[in-house]
């Protein structure tokens, strides 16, 4: 990875924690349910899903953060739809269906991968995706790292693209025990690098979770904040420390982080 990001220095400011929900769209009920949860949180639309305009909606009514939860393709092509970026497409195809996604929600941030554990290791289609982003408002890339050798951060970064990359993923099994787990890792790691980005979906166990762990967070001097307010914090801090010489405070993003590591995408 080419990118770099700077720690947030605790002394200054209380951690930061980005959750992003992917996949609202399938379920209103529970799409419902995560719009409802407490604090600044970012919420990913699955585009083509059944509810994700109605849900849209509603969550702009309440200034929800929303961006795009846009269907790559995965190594076993598993979900494959006729709206999923893939390998095949040519490139007038691949800005097209692009270009479709984005224009469901006028009003988005930025933009996600659904799967794309194939997608986002090709460097041809990610240079493509964020040419096309370049042409857009100011929309951040949001790596969910289903491989861990995805090139999108990379292909960001030489766009200059804003962008960041998931750390933890709260619900790969969906039990309450392993999603507190998650958590608490989470937190761990805010602490640690003064930040921490955390995926998770509408599912009944992570919502519930949520809902009671949210509120203790300030117990533990973490700060809840959407994507594009970390993003905003992270610049802050790169142009803070860009006369720095030394080096102090740069951690690489592809460096053999245990957190990061540790984290099997199913997806």
């Amino acid at each position: 990875m080419l990118a770099f990001f700077f720690c947030l220095n605790p002394a200054k400011a209380d951690s930061l924690l980005t959750i992003v929900i992917d996949d609202i769209g399938h379920s209103y009920k529970y799409g419902s349910k995560a719009l409802s949860l407490p604090g600044n949180l970012t919420y990913a639309l699955l585009p083509y899903s059944a509810h994700a305009q109605k849900l849209y909606q509603i969550g702009l009514t309440s200034n929800k953060e929303f961006i795009l939860h846009s269907p790559m393709q995965s190594i076993d092509n598993r979900l494959i739809t006729k709206h999923t970026l893939h390998i095949h497409m040519t490139e007038k195809q691949f800005a097209s269906q692009l270009q479709n996604q984005l224009a469901q929600f006028p009003f988005i941030k930025g933009i996600n991968n659904h799967m794309g554990s194939l997608l986002t290791r090709h460097a041809g289609y990610m240079d493509l995706l964020m040419r096309e982003l370049t042409t857009k408002r100011n929309l951040y890339f949001l790596d969910s790292r289903t491989s861990e050798q995805s090139v999108a951060i990379q292909l960001a970064t030489e766009h200059s693209i804003p962008h960041l990359s998931r750390d933890v993923f709260l619900d790969n099994e969906p039990t309450s025990d392993a999603i507190n787990r998650q958590f608490d890792q989470a937190i761990e790691l805010s602490k640690a690098q003064g930040y921490a980005v955390v995926i998770g979906h509408p599912y009944p166990a992570t919502i519930k979770v949520l809902s009671q762990r949210i509120p203790q967070l300030s117990e533990s001097a973490i700060k809840l904040v959407t994507a594009s307010t970390l993003i905003s914090r992270l610049q802050e801090q790169a142009n803070e420390k860009s006369t720095d010489t030394t080096g102090t405070g740069l951690r690489r993003t592809g460096s053999n982080h245990a957190y990061r590591l540790a984290q099997k995408s199913r997806h």
